[in-house]
């Protein structure tokens, strides 16, 4: 049986705007075309967006989490989510 590694990102909406909307259609778009991507699915429930991606390995995680957008969309998380949380695993 092989693993699956899943990021789940939790975060209570503030100011979801153009520019979020811009990152994340670019951050979504990227994690697709790398390795070991399988899949991402996101959902907003009361103004909390919860979203959940799977990956084959820790290692295409950690790809995806040194991408140049992805660590340019997580110094303005800030501006957009009261607050947040993310777990690896």
């Amino acid at each position: 049986c092989k693993r699956m590694y899943r990021v789940t990102f939790i975060g209570k909406i503030k100011n979801l705007n153009s520019e979020y909307e811009e990152y994340n259609d670019t951050l979504y778009a990227t994690a697709k075309t790398l390795d070991g991507f399988i899949g991402i699915d996101s959902e907003v429930v009361d103004g909390i967006e919860i979203t959940i991606s799977k990956w084959k390995s820790k290692e295409d995680v950690m790809m995806w989490a040194k991408d140049p957008k992805h660590v340019e969309a997580k110094k303005k998380v800030n501006d957009w989510y009261e607050w947040y949380r993310s777990y690896h695993g």
